[in-house]
């Protein structure tokens, strides 16, 4: 889905925001996906590739 259902955007680096995705009922797999241990890892590269763009 579009910017990979937010964590392309940094939605997710505090946890789940209230009104997110995630947060709707049903949507327990990208809550999951977003706080288990490689959902964090995918968020602690993003974070370090946006320092590095931020550069250029």
């Amino acid at each position: 889905s579009p910017l990979a259902c937010g964590l392309l955007t940094g939605k997710y680096e505090d946890g789940v925001p209230l009104h997110s995705r995630a947060a709707i009922k049903g949507y327990g797999w990208l809550k999951e996906k977003v706080l288990n241990e490689e959902g964090r890892k995918q968020q602690d590269k993003l974070r370090e590739l946006a320092i590095l763009a931020s550069k250029l």
